[in-house]
């Protein structure tokens, strides 16, 4: 088959790898004069092989992303004198995620970062309406640069959902990677994909798939039992990261994230924080649900996985402002309790609507800023008042009001983001300890503004006092976050 030319135009060189499927080919295209990779099919006549090896070109040509591999052809040519369908891909010089994962598990930061690409290449299938459904180790490609590329759609399916059996009801997937509802039958959907996902970064992460043994032994364990948690096999793994890992490995699809991007956002939260975080103490069984407490396996639950966390973390932390604001306006102004409290609920309200739940907070894949609409909206908000403040009734010099509207709201942004680094060990994503910051901004300078003007320093000392404390206060009390 070595120098073979197919349809005329494609000349096979060397042979890369092999599987029951196909085999791939390092190739060159004789009009473009480049490097392919060709895949051929194993048996060339398998008219079966054919419609699968079509079905994968139609599926990794539906859509386009830098870490997936790249179609550029499909044909049929000649092998051996037998027609045969063949087809052309992207060469990437480099090696399958599997023999990497010979040497061990893999540093935390390569983890977080890989799995992240993975997550752009999965969103961007799924937006296209395809389906994976066999995620693992071998089917992904690290470049010499170190970046990953998702290859090999041999099973996958161009619809968002879409049954998992094939014509003689055997389930399609590897067994150490495949979801519940796949081995079941059930219909499948991006969720499954995700489990898949939650498999390969443990196993990145510990060396071992969650479940290992005879194939029939994994497959029942992923419907029936619940994996030990990441951080008893590997302790220095972030309290964030292995959550994670426990919200994709949920038996019920509904309970794991909600798509790749939110996902891959959370990677991002757990890249810019730190590696090393305190340990848990161990679950007591398997089942333990240590922090796997996403999943329904009859494990008793964690209180702190109540779903309502979410307008918990929004409802709660604007009452607590609503509260203090009240309490400052009472305490520091002298105003009436019946005024204090209806201003009191108007903060209340006004931080409702600039954030969001928290699917809503997580960061957007590769922006920069951490602060949130709200917060941003906030430290403008204050630099307008304390302007204002500053030109009507304060002593101090015009120049001053138009410096503080100048720098005010940089300084107070730039604040609020060292504030919620401090934060983000209270807190389970870096988004809530923006909105403790931000949260915090709003009473620390009103509380400021209380102040007589003579009293300069007071008013700046007990701005940032009460700054701080609401922002800790409101940090401690924000629940995790579990994303259904």
């Amino acid at each position: 088959m070595q120098g073979s030319v197919l349809a005329g135009r494609y000349r096979l060189e060397e042979l890369l790898g092999a599987g029951g499927m196909g085999q791939v080919w390092r190739g060159t295209d004789q009009r473009l004069h480049r490097q392919v990779a060709v895949k051929v099919l194993a048996r060339p006549g398998d008219r079966v092989l054919a419609t699968r090896l079509l079905a994968e070109a139609r599926a990794a040509a539906a859509f386009s992303d830098p870490h997936a591999v790249a179609v550029h052809d499909v044909g049929e040519g000649r092998l051996g004198g037998v027609p045969s369908v063949f087809l052309v891909m992207e060469l990437v010089e480099g090696r399958p995620l599997s023999e990497v994962l010979h040497n061990g598990p893999l540093p935390v930061e390569d983890v977080v970062r890989w799995g992240e690409e993975i997550c752009q290449a999965l969103q961007a299938a799924h937006r296209a309406g395809v389906v994976h459904r066999d995620v693992k180790p071998s089917n992904i490609l690290i470049t010499g640069a170190g970046r990953m590329k998702l290859c090999d759609f041999g099973i996958a399916r161009r619809t968002v959902a879409t049954h998992g059996l094939t014509a003689t009801g055997a389930a399609i997937g590897t067994p150490g990677y495949m979801a519940p509802e796949q081995i079941r039958g059930d219909t499948v959907g991006p969720a499954t994909d995700l489990y898949a996902l939650g498999c390969l970064l443990y196993e990145l992460l510990t060396g071992l798939p969650p479940f290992t043994g005879e194939a029939l032994s994994v497959l029942s364990r992923h419907l029936e039992r619940t994996p030990v948690p990441v951080r008893e096999r590997r302790p220095e793994v972030p309290v964030a990261l292995d959550r994670l890992v426990g919200q994709l490995l949920a038996k019920d699809p509904g309970r794991r994230p909600v798509s790749a991007a939110v996902v891959g956002d959370e990677l991002l939260d757990v890249g810019r924080g730190p590696v090393a975080t305190r340990i848990l103490p161990p679950a007591t069984n398997d089942e333990a649900a240590k922090p796997f407490a996403g999943t329904r396996t009859g494990a008793r639950a964690r209180p702190e996985v109540d779903t309502r966390a979410l307008k918990w973390g929004r409802g709660r932390a604007s009452l607590v402002l609503g509260a203090l604001c009240a309490t400052d306006l009472v305490v520091l102004a002298d105003m009436a309790v019946l005024w204090a409290s209806v201003l009191g609920v108007l903060a209340t309200g006004l931080v409702s609507l600039l954030y969001d739940d928290g699917a809503s907070l997580a960061a957007r894949r590769g922006e920069q800023v951490r602060e949130s609409g709200g917060t941003v909206l906030l430290a403008l908000a204050a630099t307008v008042v304390v302007t204002v403040v500053l030109l009507f009734w304060s002593p101090a010099p015009w120049w001053v009001a138009l410096l503080t509207s100048m720098g005010g709201g940089p300084l107070l942004l730039s604040c609020a983001s060292g504030v919620a680094r401090l934060l983000t060990r209270l807190c389970s994503t870096a988004q809530q300890a923006d909105m403790a910051a931000g949260l915090g901004l709003v009473n620390g300078t009103l509380a400021a503004l209380l102040v007589p003007h003579e009293q300069g320093l007071v008013a700046l000392g007990l701005g940032v006092g009460a700054w701080l404390a609401t922002a800790t206060v409101t940090a401690v009390l924000m629940p995790t976050i579990r994303r259904a």
